[in-house]
């Protein structure tokens, strides 16, 4: 299965926390995983999703993209 998840915020807030929980979760199960996450502002989402394992594949615009990784 492929899963777009998307998040407004540029920050590490409330929402953003299961977003990438259930992200980790599906890329275990052997799913695709994307998070597309709003950057032109700079912010700490990115930084706090490589921490937790997602790898970033490219910006386009105010978007980044995130992708789960196999083993995250």
């Amino acid at each position: 299965m492929r899963v777009l998840e998307l998040l407004a915020s540029n920050r590490w807030t409330g929402p953003a926390e299961p977003v990438a929980s259930v992200a980790r979760e599906l890329v275990r199960r052997g799913h695709a995983v994307e998070i597309a996450v709003e950057t032109a502002r700079g912010g700490t989402i990115v930084p706090k999703l490589r921490e937790l394992g997602l790898v970033e594949v490219g910006r386009t615009g105010i978007v980044g993209m995130m992708r789960g990784a196999a083993g995250a």
